[in-house]
């Protein structure tokens, strides 16, 4: 067994969580808000739709952080309660319980159509303009090598005789959870007996394991070609009971 990248260090786990998701930032994208029907440089709306920009980042960020503390759920319902999170099963009482990608890809959109409209309040816009929105909020997240996130959000900005549209929302974030997903299955996929030198054909990847009592372990995957808010790398943690 080569344990060249896996450390077992049960302590550092806590710190190691909580030093990743302890900052929320914003960071510059390159993508666009569509659906303009008007001149978009019209006075104000450049400050929405960067604010939409920020906002929809933010909050599909947060779903992430997330899925990463919680093993790809949410809300997990069979998990490992730990002090930093409940770290949801992989692997349990020997049976294969993490979700597929698509699950996956419905756990974020479901998150970002659940919290987008509460958290990008548009109250401070308010006193320029006279504001609709709409309470139909829909979003698709594709998971690969990066991931998109599409939204469907129709706000109607009016100013005067001016009225603007604004409805499709699409960002991409640097988080390949497609990746994290394949390193999982393949730790999982004959688990208990996993083939630990699988680990050392993965490039910019780090993998920690933590063991709890019992036969409980937790999985800490740290991926470097991803980033989060201010930090070069994803953090994705799973848990396994044989």
């Amino acid at each position: 067994m080569n344990l060249k990248k896996i450390t077992i260090f049960g302590a550092l786990l806590t710190l190691l969580i909580l030093g990743c998701y302890s900052l929320v930032n914003f960071y510059d994208s390159k993508n666009k808000i569509t659906g303009m029907t008007a001149q978009e440089n019209w006075n104000g709306i450049e400050e929405v739709k960067q604010y939409m920009e920020d906002c929809l980042k933010t909050v599909t960020e947060d779903g992430l952080m997330e899925m990463g503390k919680h093993g790809g759920y949410i809300s997990p319902k069979d998990y490992l309660s730990t002090s930093f999170s409940d770290v949801g099963y992989a692997y349990h009482d020997g049976q294969k319980t993490f979700k597929g990608i698509g699950d996956w890809e419905e756990e974020l959109s479901n998150y970002v159509e659940t919290n987008l409209k509460e958290k990008c309040e548009l109250t401070q816009f308010k006193e320029s303009f006279e504001i609709t929105e709409s309470d139909d909020v829909k979003a698709e997240a594709i998971f690969g090598n990066e991931i998109t996130i599409k939204v469907s959000w129709p706000i109607t900005l009016k100013k005067d005789d001016k009225v603007f549209n604004l409805k499709e929302y699409e960002k991409k974030l640097d988080v390949r959870m497609e990746k994290i997903w394949e390193i999982m299955n393949n730790i999982i996929k004959d688990y208990p007996q996993t083939d630990l030198t699988y680990i050392d054909t993965l490039e910019n990847v780090k993998i920690s394991v933590y063991p709890y009592e019992g036969s409980q372990r937790v999985y800490a995957i740290m991926d470097h070609e991803s980033k989060m808010k201010d930090k070069n790398y994803y953090i994705f943690v799973f848990a396994t009971k044989e």
